[in-house]
């Protein structure tokens, strides 16, 4: 059965090297209330202030999801100084390895084509736009409108494999489910301290 209240989160920016300065440019969420239906959908600019209203929507739900929730979360606590509520959060990246081990693509496209009958095509048009402008990956250089219809479709492809594989997990592998899901704070914590071989 799935949590009440849930929250998936995304950030859009400059980059994937946090820790050479790449920014978060927009921050985006779909939250649900599962029991009656309901839901909030956001994109905007990353500031102080939808920040703010971001961390106290992940403060009231029962659970906050991401696709390699890891990176957002080193954004969102270097940019803003926010740490997410570990202890509910749940990465589907992980949820798709420990589902199968043997799963050919981890990435949130791979597993849309493969599992939701998603056709890519919102992934197809900042991929051409991408590559046609020479982007290098800077997603805040791309159109507002073609970036949030991309990222809200990748919040609810998110939102589906969490749902197709919570219960199967919460079930069959409980205390691993359990330990996998902590493993981003862990290896976070790990690469921002740094490791002495």
């Amino acid at each position: 059965m799935l949590p009440r209240k849930v929250i998936c989160f995304d950030t859009e920016g400059t980059g994937l090297r946090v820790y050479h300065g790449d920014l978060a440019i927009y921050l985006a969420w779909l939250e649900v209330d599962t029991e009656d239906g309901t839901t909030h959908e956001h994109f905007g600019p990353a500031n102080e202030s939808s920040a703010a209203e971001l961390r106290d929507r992940m403060c009231r739900a029962d659970v906050v999801i991401g696709h390699n929730i890891k990176f957002d979360a080193k954004l969102l606590r270097r940019q803003f100084g926010i740490n997410l509520p570990w202890e509910r959060c749940y990465d589907t990246l992980l949820m798709a390895r420990l589902a199968n081990d043997q799963e050919p693509s981890l990435s949130l496209l791979g597993l849309s084509l493969r599992y939701l009958s998603y056709n890519g095509v919102q992934d197809l048009k900042i991929l051409d736009y991408n590559k046609g402008h020479k982007l290098k990956g800077n997603y805040s250089l791309i159109p507002k409108d073609i970036l949030a219809a991309y990222t809200m479709r990748q919040l609810q492809n998110t939102l589906c494999l969490f749902a197709r594989w919570h219960d199967y997990l919460s079930t069959t592998c409980t205390e691993l489910y359990r330990i996998e899901m902590r493993l981003p704070e862990v290896l976070m914590a790990m690469e921002d301290r740094g490791i002495v071989m």
